[in-house]
């Protein structure tokens, strides 16, 4: 099979070449276990996909607000039943109009070409592995017509690598007066993190999504004056291609013993009281239960994301913000919890500040573990702020 370097080829010109060569097939870019492909049919992209499982067609339906997270339940769930697929499932159950899954397959295939062409390093190699229906839905892009739109992704690219230069690392976010019940569940999420005190490099790697989705989200935001540039070193060239051209760290699932679906249910529904009742530490532990039990059902490993956001959320917002500095407190006796007793150990005499801490420790824990244990600290008057 046709194979070479990503390096000195340029990708309109390999997949000219490719398609007039082979009447149907894929080819798969390779790069530090980073693998995307394209599909084509008779001279024609036909689809694209990746092992990022934040790239999922699921997700990306989700991350781009074709779907919420309760219509995808539910198509998953059909989905499961049916072996039919995901976007076949959407028309099927009436949850998405095929003009709108149409449009979105194409944004994500062009996506996948524009991150490949992005690539100074990697391999393609081509082959006639063909699925019969990449997505469930069906679409025919010429390569004038994949070149055409990549020349406008490398115009917007252009334009956000301009707004991380503008928007600098704290950007301010202007919501007050607002309506917010129309804007996309990632917008929402980017601007509540930004707006408790999270830095913009803390936003893109608190969530659980490919940066160039993430930066082309931030880019509209910026254009509706929904975020406003403010103080902070930002981005540069290299960092920005760095992580674009890195998958999002999000790990693919494992298989693992299951255990019964009475269980199962059980923990579900827990999970969802807690969340109802604002208990978000309980709920993310809950589906962190689940997605060890199934690490393959997409809609708990998006809950656990939803429950462990709305945790940290509220821990900023209601107990002290990224900024706060803290110092040890003269509590009687010392911790249990070994994590909370190296917090401790860390502090001494020390005043630091809560962004500090979880940096200290991040090479080897979650910002949420951190933040529950920084919780009990406070809480129990071990730490409190500095004045």
């Amino acid at each position: 099979m046709p194979s070479g370097p990503v390096k000195g080829t340029a990708l309109i010109t390999l997949l000219d070449q490719l398609l007039r060569q082979e009447a149907r097939g894929r080819i798969v870019f390779t790069l530090d276990g980073n693998s995307r492909s394209l599909f084509f049919e008779d001279r024609r992209i036909t689809g694209s996909s990746s092992n990022d499982p934040s790239d999922y067609l699921g997700q990306y339906l989700i991350n781009e607000g074709v779907i919420n997270l309760e219509q995808f339940n539910r198509a998953y769930q059909t989905q499961l039943e049916t072996d039919v697929r995901m976007a076949q499932v959407l028309q099927l159950i009436g949850l998405a109009p095929v003009d709108k899954l149409r449009e979105a397959i194409i944004a994500k295939t062009v996506d996948t070409a524009f991150l490949v062409s992005s690539w100074q390093a990697g391999s393609w190699e081509s082959n006639d592995a063909y699925p019969k229906a990449v997505s469930g839905v069906e679409i025919k892009l010429t390569v004038e017509d994949l070149s055409a739109h990549l020349v406008k992704r490398q115009e917007q690219f252009m334009r956000i690598i301009q707004m991380f230069r503008e928007l600098g690392d704290s950007p301010a976010t202007a919501m007050s007066d607002r309506d917010t019940s129309n804007i996309r569940k990632l917008d929402l999420m980017i601007l509540n993190l930004l707006s408790i005190g999270k830095t913009l490099r803390e936003t893109l790697n608190a969530l659980p999504v490919h940066f160039y989705v993430m930066a082309r989200h931030l880019l509209d935001l910026y254009r509706e004056h929904l975020l406003l540039p403010g103080p902070g070193t930002p981005l540069n060239e290299m960092e920005i291609f760095q992580r674009l051209t890195a998958a999002s760290g999000v790990e693919k699932p494992k298989d693992i013993e299951q255990i019964s679906a009475d269980e199962t249910a059980k923990i579900y529904r827990s999970a969802h009281e807690a969340m109802d009742r604002k208990d978000y530490w309980k709920a993310a532990a809950q589906f962190r239960i689940l997605c060890n039990i199934n690490p393959h059902n997409i809609v708990f490993k998006d809950a656990l994301n939803n429950a462990e956001y709305h945790y940290t959320l509220s821990f900023y917002r209601d107990i002290v913000s990224p900024a706060t500095r803290i110092v040890r407190n003269n509590a009687g006796g010392m911790p249990v919890d070994p994590l909370e007793r190296r917090i401790l150990d860390l502090m001494e005499e020390h005043s630091f500040t809560v962004r500090e801490i979880v940096g200290y420790f991040a090479d080897t824990l979650s910002e949420v573990k951190m933040l529950h244990a920084l919780e009990n600290l406070i809480r129990r008057k071990h730490l409190k702020e500095e004045k």
